[in-house]
């Protein structure tokens, strides 16, 4: 069973934290500096790790021609129903190229929660700005060309969903956007959808 602890975090929502960015533009230091501040249960598919037991199980139970990448997500959202059915917070850190993935895992989660938690619910989209020069010069090593770097890139869709969204500007110091979006959370500035703000 996944607990949430922090006396910070006994808040009327159980939130849902998407951080979503170009590769570079510092997901990774910003959730885990949330993680931090905030004590919310970080997802990454990049964190999972093939020798963890419970995936390893979650894996030889997955379908056999099933995509490395679909069984990740599969986990994570199984991950993330556990933690919001248990009271916990999540931040979900990747990409997020497709932004109707974000919707997409909103509604699942939100199908998958308990009748008790649906109506604590809170989903917040954190997008990092980053060129895409920048964002290259990061993370070539990542990358078996340029050409599959702007392929890459090139699928990243503006974001234009009808939910709560935290725009962070490129070049932020991400020690304090981190406090004030603790802050943001901490105080209930955001209680429902269509909060927008820009850092």
């Amino acid at each position: 069973m996944v607990t949430q602890t922090n006396d910070l975090n006994k808040l009327d929502n159980v939130i849902v934290l998407f951080i979503r960015g170009l590769p570079g533009s510092g997901k990774s230091t910003l959730a885990s500096l949330l993680q931090r501040r905030l004590n919310f249960k970080v997802l990454d598919p990049d964190q999972i790790l093939i020798s963890d037991d419970s995936f390893k199980l979650f894996l030889a139970q997955s379908p056999l021609n099933s995509r490395l990448k679909n069984i990740k997500y599969r986990y994570l959202l199984n991950t993330a129903t556990d933690c919001i059915n248990n009271n916990v917070s999540i931040i979900w850190n990747q990409p997020w190229r497709k932004v109707e993935n974000i919707q997409l895992t909103s509604n699942n989660i939100h199908l998958n929660a308990d009748d008790s938690i649906k109506s604590k619910l809170l989903f917040i989209t954190i997008e990092l700005t980053i060129d895409n020069v920048t964002s290259w010069n990061r993370s070539k090593a990542k990358y078996k060309s340029e050409h599959s770097f702007l392929e890459y890139v090139s699928k990243y869709k503006p974001f234009d969903l009808d939910m709560n969204y935290i725009k962070i500007s490129e070049n932020c110091d991400l020690n304090e956007v981190s406090t004030k979006i603790s802050e943001i959370i901490t105080n209930k500035t955001i209680t429902r959808k269509k909060y927008h703000f820009t850092l």
